[in-house]
């Protein structure tokens, strides 16, 4: 396996950010997490387009 890098971005209003709820935090955080993971799965199992390594399930 070969080390690589998954980060992912998402953007909020400044309402949201500075007059919100704790709760809007933790559902960016979710979806965030949720986005990531379906990333790290298509990569593993090679379903990323090209210029994508080929995936590392056999």
């Amino acid at each position: 396996m070969v080390k690589s890098k998954v980060a992912g971005i998402t953007t909020i209003t400044n309402e949201m950010g500075l007059g919100s709820n704790p709760d809007v935090t933790e559902v960016v955080r979710q979806g965030l997490a949720r986005s990531l993971a379906v990333r790290v799965d298509q990569a593993f199992f090679g379903n990323l387009p090209a210029p994508a390594p080929p995936g590392s399930c056999p």
